[in-house]
Parts: structure tokens; C-alpha cells; sequence
């Protein structure tokens, strides 16, 4: 029965339920996409990046630590770099203010992968209701057929289904991302967390020194 029918023929075939579906789909893997790249670029970077400028934050080199900061790509960086501008000394302060940038930086993040999560769970469903639809349209020309039965009765089935199958190919990979993508940003958000707080001890500690110096 599918032998003579492409792809396009059949999302055709399966009415507005399909069309829908194959919206869905394009807009899936165009968030999935978008957001791989963002990620891409959120994770770059060297690991040892916070290492590098708390060590050299505590030397009292901030020039050369933000210089390196600067100089790499990623969350981590932007964090970091958010903390040697602030300027302050204050440990209280310095932290609020890497922590709005790390905010900031999650919310970009997350700002499309609802999107995703949302098709995820819609998906199945609307394709549920478009089998129910084409079965209930099979039961009808059933009835009103004069041919046998069961061929009239499983050919309308068997197209019906389609649209479950549609379902599952959009719900599949949206969730598959939007685990992937919210895992990706709860790690980011620890590494962000523990480079600012490697960045405030080191402030910190500079700052005791210059006070023992003074005195």
C-alpha cells in the first residue's frame, strides 16, 4: 500500500493532523539545532581556565587575569570575567555580581529548551488523534462500502497509524535534547558556581595580604 507513496504523499494523505506534525518537526530540529550550537559555544574553553586566573587573581596580576579571561570563550569565561571587572573587594558583592552573570548566562541557556520539552510531550498526542480520526473515517467507509470489509477496514487503519508513527518521530529526539540540553545546563551552572567561588577566595585572600602589608 506504501509502496507507491513517498513521504510528502503521505503527510498529504494524513490531512491537517500530519501537516501539524511535520511543522513540528521542522521546528524540533530547528531549537535542537540552534540550541546544540549555543551549548557548543557555552562549553568552550579550558578546564583549568578558573584555576589559572584565581592563581593569578591572588598573585595581584588582575590585569593579566582578566587578559586571559578574555582571551577564552564559554559561560565559565563570562563569569569570571563578570567578577575582575566588579572591582570589588567586598566578598558579598563580588559574589552577587558573578552570580547575576551566571543567572544571566543559565537563562539563555534554558530559553529555548521548554520549546522542545513541550513538543516532546504534544507530540504523541496529536498524533493519538489523528490515528482516532483516520479510524474513525475507516469505520465510515466501512459502513458505507459495499466492498469487503477487512480490506476497506485495514487500509484506512493502516494509514491511520502513520500519524502515530509521525507522533514519535517529532517526540523522540525533542526529548532526547531537552534531557541532553538541561543536563548540559545544570553542569555548566556547577562549573560556573565553583569558578566564582574559586574567584572570591582568591580576591579574598588578596585582600587579607594587602591589609597585613598596610598594617
Amino acid at each position: 500500500m506504501f509502496q507507491d507513496q513517498n513521504l510528502w504523499q503521505l503527510i498529504i494523505k494524513g490531512g491537517p493532523i500530519m501537516m501539524v506534525l511535520a511543522a513540528c518537526s521542522i521546528l524540533s530540529w530547528a531549537f535542537i539545532l540552534e540550541r546544540g550550537l549555543r551549548y557548543w559555544k557555552a562549553t568552550r574553553g579550558s578546564e583549568r581556565l578558573s584555576a589559572r586566573v584565581a592563581k593569578l587573581a591572588r598573585a595581584g596580576k588582575l590585569n593579566d587575569a582578566m587578559e586571559l579571561a578574555q582571551a577564552e570563550e564559554g559561560c565559565v569565561a563570562e563569569v569570571l570575567k563578570a567578577g575582575l571587572a566588579h572591582g570589588s573587594r567586598d566578598r558579598a558583592a563580588l559574589s552577587d555580581a558573578m552570580e547575576r552573570r551566571a543567572a544571566e548566562q543559565v537563562m539563555d541557556l534554558e530559553s529555548r529548551i521548554g520549546v522542545l520539552g513541550t513538543l516532546a510531550s504534544v507530540a504523541p498526542y496529536i498524533g493519538l488523534f489523528g490515528t482516532v480520526m483516520g479510524i474513525i473515517s475507516a469505520f465510515r467507509a466501512l459502513a458505507e462500502s459495499h466492498e469487503a470489509g477487512a480490506a476497506v477496514v485495514s487500509a484506512g487503519i493502516a494509514e491511520a497509524l502513520v500519524a502515530t508513527a509521525a507522533g514519535l518521530f517529532v517526540a523522540v529526539p525533542s526529548a532526547i535534547a531537552y534531557n541532553a540540553y538541561a543536563r548540559k545546563a545544570a553542569n555548566l551552572d556547577t562549573r560556573m558556581a565553583l569558578a566564582s567561588s574559586e574567584l572570591v577566595e582568591a580576591l579574598a585572600d588578596r585582600g587579607k595580604e594587602a591589609k597585613d602589608v598596610e598594617a
